[in-house]
């Protein structure tokens, strides 16, 4: 995708958002709220490198549903499009599974603490957990039946709120069920590594995930298919600004296509100092990249869009504010740095670069 395309997403997205869907402004602006960010101090930083040090898997929630241990199998190992090692993992204990979808009991160092998804035509799924931390990710997902028709699908939004807090957020349904049938965790509340506050321990709370139309109105589709989920965070290495605020967070372990990558090198740089941050490249692959900027606050005029240097050939473009991540097969030892492909550079907040190796 290019600048043009993303930025033309990008405007459609807040368009849909702000003219079209007023019910879900208004949850949106409300305290549950997706991954807000915290503006940084602006002061000039120096480079600072981090290590990987690995904590303690999150323990499973008592009482989730399970499905029953498989026989030993060996996963099928390939290589995907990306050039990446890839294989599909087999269900396991803790696994909820239903009509070839799939919510894992654990994603690296993520815990599913409950997952529920609903039949055809369930315009309405909850999924209640007791729980243990406010840092956690949810699972909200919809998908359209097949030969679904434009103006009907223009109309099918899926929206989400929680139990005991103001506000709901949401988006438009998808055509496509995920590769190999997973579920994944896409709404992370709350500031960086610390959660969200709003969340009570110990409390019962659910999930609501249900169907509506563009105005809000409840909607039913026989075809359409909700999920669910609560993922409890794994452990995560903060990015601290010079007055020892988080501003960003990167977890310790991540998957890729089957696999897990443990974080290693990492580099961070303020961007008030103009410099922006570079780190040396594994010597060999795989291994992934994850950068971006962390702390930037809400974009202005003429935002800024980040790219990776370095690799070859260009990389996504990312805005600011956010992180993406580049697979690479391959490594040489080049240099990586963080590069302005467009727009104006933010005044405050940190630039980042983050190395992930494979888990052997």
């Amino acid at each position: 995708m290019n600048l043009t395309d993303l930025r033309d997403e990008l405007d459609q997205r807040t368009q849909d958002l702000s003219a079209d869907i007023p019910s879900l402004t208004a949850g949106i602006a409300g305290k549950v709220r997706a991954t807000k960010r915290r503006r940084a101090g602006g002061a000039a930083g120096g480079v600072v490198a981090a290590l990987l040090v690995v904590g303690m898997a999150v323990a499973n929630q008592p009482g989730r549903p399970v499905v029953p241990a498989p026989a030993a199998t060996t996963p099928s190992t390939s290589v995907g499009a990306d050039g990446m090692p890839s294989r599909v993992l087999p269900d396991r204990p803790g696994d909820v599974v239903k009509d070839g979808l799939r919510l894992r009991a654990t994603v690296a160092e993520d815990t599913l603490a409950v997952g529920v998804i609903g039949d055809p035509g369930e315009r309405v799924v909850r999924a209640t957990w007791t729980p243990r931390t406010q840092r956690v990710a949810y699972v909200v997902e919809c998908w359209l039946p097949p030969g679904q028709d434009p103006a009907t699908a223009k109309e099918t939004w899926v929206r989400a709120s929680i139990s005991g807090q103001e506000g709901y957020f949401g988006g438009t349904c998808r055509a496509d069920l995920p590769t190999a049938g997973d579920l994944s965790a896409s709404i992370t509340p709350g500031e960086p590594g610390e959660g969200n506050p709003q969340i009570r321990l110990g409390t019962d709370t659910t999930l609501r995930v249900e169907l509506v139309d563009r105005d809000g109105r409840p909607l039913t589709n026989p075809g359409v298919r909700l999920a669910a989920g609560i993922y409890e965070l794994g452990p995560q290495l903060p990015i601290k600004d010079d007055r020892g605020q988080v501003v960003g967070a990167l977890p310790e372990v991540v998957e890729h296509q089957g696999y897990r990558y443990l974080l290693g090198p990492v580099v961070y740089r303020s961007l008030a100092s103009g410099a922006l941050p570079r780190v040396e490249a594994p010597a060999t692959g795989p291994y992934l990249v994850r950068f971006g900027t962390v702390g930037t606050g809400r974009p202005g005029a003429d935002p800024g869009f980040f790219q990776l240097g370095g690799l070859g050939e260009a990389t996504s473009l990312v805005q600011e504010g956010g992180l993406t991540t580049a697979p690479q097969p391959a490594g040489a030892g080049q240099a990586l740095s963080l590069q302005l492909a467009e727009g104006t550079l933010p005044k405050d907040g940190y630039g980042v670069i983050a190395i992930y190796v494979p888990a052997h």
